[in-house]
């Protein structure tokens, strides 16, 4: 792959903690060297700390946006997750 700089992975969670840390543990097993953003949309508190964010070793970025009953509004945090990626390319996962 020549310039995996370009890419970000895209995780937009919304209150699947053990589901977001078992992609997160395969990423980092794997050494994915793409960006993260995390999206989230949920409404689980501590989360940053039990996604254990801080000694992670990957290139992430959290973003924590208005929680929602229902998924009415998914579109938009996404929008604006794509709005906050500043790579050229960005793959979309999705956590709900």
């Amino acid at each position: 792959m020549k310039n995996i700089s370009n890419i970000t992975i895209l995780l937009t969670i919304f209150n699947r903690v053990d589901q977001t840390n078992k992609w997160l543990d395969f990423a980092e097993k794997n050494k994915v060297p793409f960006k993260i953003f995390i999206s989230d949309g949920g409404n689980v508190s501590g989360i940053k700390k039990k996604l254990n964010l801080k000694k992670r070793k990957l290139n992430i970025t959290y973003k924590k946006f208005k929680y929602y009953k229902n998924y009415n509004h998914l579109y938009e945090k996404f929008y604006e997750s794509v709005k906050k990626i500043d790579t050229k390319y960005y793959i979309n996962t999705l956590f709900i």
